[in-house]
């Protein structure tokens, strides 16, 4: 029998096209170039997708700008109804190659086998010379070729990790409400009574000078379980037993019985690890980050900066009848905005399975917002900083304290006088980033430019 599982939509969605296909299903993976806006292109897309199990499937693509790839920048996913799936974020930054992914989970009710949705994400793109902004849009179609009738075997062969609100303690702090759902891929019949443990790396420590490790980790199913890198000495980096492993999901290594987070119980040139598993084989090639749940903000130009700690409490341990468990993160309201990494991982009979989740720091209504500021258009380049703060509802105004910032979330007007050209855009320790401004000069038709910030959490770029 097949069990329908209403789940609470993460955010406000609007369907771009659905419409009733074929049976014919194709390959899930098809790879397309864009049409190019104001030099900006899509290519290497994933805009055909086969939904065909209960797990998480990448959206590729890869961002340039006359031919050059384009890293650390934002791009978005229009919103779409939540009965079609929803994605890990609705936005996501480009590493140093141009490439980025959106990370998408089919709906716990799967529609129609043949079902066709068109998706969409884009990317707000400026005009050198004309200074005219156009977005850059891209679609994905997924087609739903689930069979309900082919059901799994009762094991939690997928679990997720769900954003639902947060709220302020003037004692705790900034409280974010997740959950975790475990289901089987096959049937989407929830698991239920599974112990989920839950942990967060906020505090990254970096090696090879990168914070996540592409690609490069190695588990071997040994006794104890060890993990290692051939480009890092765990000892001599850093690491202790303090510190916690986190696997992440990626096109090439995605199997749930490896991800998400491992406790580390020895430190030499590779990882000691606690768990016993019989699920689990020796698999290289995992993307990984190591740290803890403290960091310091700030402390550019030789300042000390701020300590900040996030933690985890666990409200639910054990998943219910429709497969959830809860848990909370609990964080300084200055870490409002910043990316952490969440994790969650089961034992089903000694079978383990895992997730992992990059994602922002979430406040009261997503509350982040900036003043216009407003400069002479005198001609030439001038340097503006704009201060951009967050507003927890229960501790009052606080500076958004060393974030990136999206190039692409600044407008200023008028467009015939005055074009953005740069800027540092990330916020320093008093949380003022710097946007350099372009005027003509031509004060008849303008005698101010006024620069603007279009705020909400779209507008902050993750930090690794």
């Amino acid at each position: 029998m097949r069990v329908i599982i209403h789940s609470i939509a993460t955010f406000t969605l609007l369907v771009l096209l659905s419409a009733c296909g074929s049976n014919s299903i194709t390959d899930p993976v098809q790879s397309t170039t864009s049409a190019s806006v104001n030099g900006y292109k899509f290519s290497e897309v994933t805009d055909a997708i086969t939904i065909d199990s209960y797990k998480s499937y990448n959206i590729k693509f890869k961002l340039t700008k006359d031919g050059v790839v384009l890293p650390d920048q934002t791009v978005t996913f229009k919103d779409f109804d939540s009965k079609y799936g929803t994605l890990e974020s609705p936005f996501t930054t480009t590493n140093s190659s141009g490439i980025g992914y959106f990370r998408y989970t089919p709906p716990v009710d799967m529609p129609a086998s043949g079902t066709q949705v068109t998706l969409q994400f884009f990317i707000a793109t400026t005009s050198e010379t004309t200074s005219l902004s156009r977005d850059l849009k891209q679609n994905v179609i997924l087609t739903f070729g689930f069979d309900a009738n082919d059901g799994g075997d009762g094991r939690a062969t997928t679990l997720s990790i769900n954003y639902l609100t947060s709220t302020c303690d003037v004692n705790k702090g900034m409280i974010g409400h997740y959950n975790v759902h475990a289901v089987d891929e096959r049937s989407n019949v929830p698991i239920v009574g599974m112990d989920v443990e839950v942990s967060l790396i906020n505090g990254v420590k970096k090696l090879n000078g990168s914070a996540i490790q592409q690609a490069s980790g190695s588990l071997q199913n040994t006794t104890p379980f060890t993990f290692s890198d051939s480009s890092v000495n765990f000892a001599s980096s850093g690491i202790t037993a303090n510190d916690n492993l986190i696997v992440f999901p990626t096109s090439g290594a995605y199997e749930i019985p490896y991800l998400g987070g491992w406790n580390i119980n020895n430190v030499s040139n590779s990882l000691e690890l606690f768990g016993n598993y019989n699920n689990i084989n020796s698999i290289n090639n995992l993307t990984y980050i190591i740290g803890n749940e403290k960091r310091i903000l700030g402390g550019e130009n030789g300042s000390v900066g701020v300590l900040t700690a996030a933690h985890i409490e666990v409200t639910d341990a054990i998943t219910d009848s429709q497969g959830y468990a809860s848990f909370d993160v609990v964080f300084d309201p200055r870490l409002s905005g910043h990316t952490v990494v969440i994790e969650a991982h089961g034992d089903e009979n000694g079978q383990r399975y895992g997730i992992a989740k990059k994602t922002f720091l979430r406040l009261p209504g997503d509350d982040f917002n900036a003043p216009d500021v407003e400069i002479f258009n005198t001609g030439g380049i001038r340097t503006v900083g704009v201060p951009i703060t967050i507003n927890p509802s229960c501790t009052g105004t606080e500076a958004l304290i060393d974030v990136p910032i999206s190039f692409s979330s600044f407008t200023v007007e008028p467009t015939e006088n005055c074009a953005i050209v740069g800027g540092d855009f990330h916020t320093n320790s008093g949380g003022v980033t710097s946007v350099e401004v372009l005027t003509d000069g031509n004060i008849t038709a303008s005698e101010t430019c006024t620069i603007s910030w279009e705020g909400g959490p779209q507008s902050l770029r993750y930090e690794y």
